[in-house]
């Protein structure tokens, strides 16, 4: 059972959320009808799972998303939104959403993909950020042959030299929740047309490149370090 915070500014689809959970093992524990007051409820609150509308007044969902993971990473986001902004879905799973669902929502869906995400606590994404970037041969080998400019080949090697070290986290944690985002989008194909999907996964990996290099420099700055 989940313990659920709905949060979306319409009343309407807070009360049609809610009924599309009646009669699941999930609790609806606290509602909220912008960003801040869905911050200050899963502070509150601690919920298992928040459904999240991405814009909100006050707060928007995404800038929401930021605030709760930076307090609490356990807490699981579903953004929940309009076709309009489909095309800001990395930007919430860049931030740290879990999943993320069109209106109108489906019921079979939506019970689907909550019960997903919340029974999804002991994912190696969220355990072991080493583990993971390390444990990923065929998500690299992907990146590596759909970029022509940009060829990971030693990947492991550069995360390997943070092991057991506390210099460059930022960047792994970077790195990490940008290839978290992307294999999310890669279970969310079916929610776009072949050219929207397509430009989320070259600003993915754009913005995987970005990551992957300040990565390299941290590692050349680390290393340099040591011979001095």
């Amino acid at each position: 059972m989940a313990r659920i915070l709905i949060a979306d500014d319409s009343l309407v689809m807070r009360r049609n959320i809610k009924t599309m959970l009646q009669q699941t093992n999930h609790k609806i524990i606290g509602e909220a009808d912008n960003g801040k007051k869905a911050y200050m409820a899963a502070i509150e609150l601690c919920p298992d799972l928040i459904t999240m509308d991405i814009n909100m007044p006050i707060m928007t969902g995404v800038e929401a998303v930021k605030k709760i993971k930076a307090q609490n990473k356990d807490i699981k986001i579903i953004m929940i939104s309009s076709e309009a902004d489909k095309h800001s879905v990395f930007s919430a799973l860049e931030a740290g959403a879990d999943n993320y669902l069109l209106k109108p929502l489906n019921r079979d869906k939506l019970i689907q993909v909550i019960d997903k995400v919340s029974s999804d606590s002991s994912s190696a994404l969220r355990v072991d950020k080493l583990k993971t970037l390390t444990g990923h041969e065929p998500f690299f080998e992907q990146i590596s042959k759909e970029n022509s400019g940009y060829v990971i080949e030693n990947a492991k090697g550069i995360i390997s030299v943070f092991v057991g070290n506390s210099f460059g986290n930022e960047h792994i944690d970077s790195l990490h929740q940008t290839i978290h985002s992307m294999l999310q989008i890669s279970n969310l194909s079916w929610h776009f047309s072949f050219e929207a999907y397509n430009e989320l996964g070259t600003n993915a990996i754009a913005f995987f490149e970005s990551s992957f290099k300040s990565l390299e420099q941290s590692k050349h700055e680390y290393t340099s370090s040591l011979i001095k």
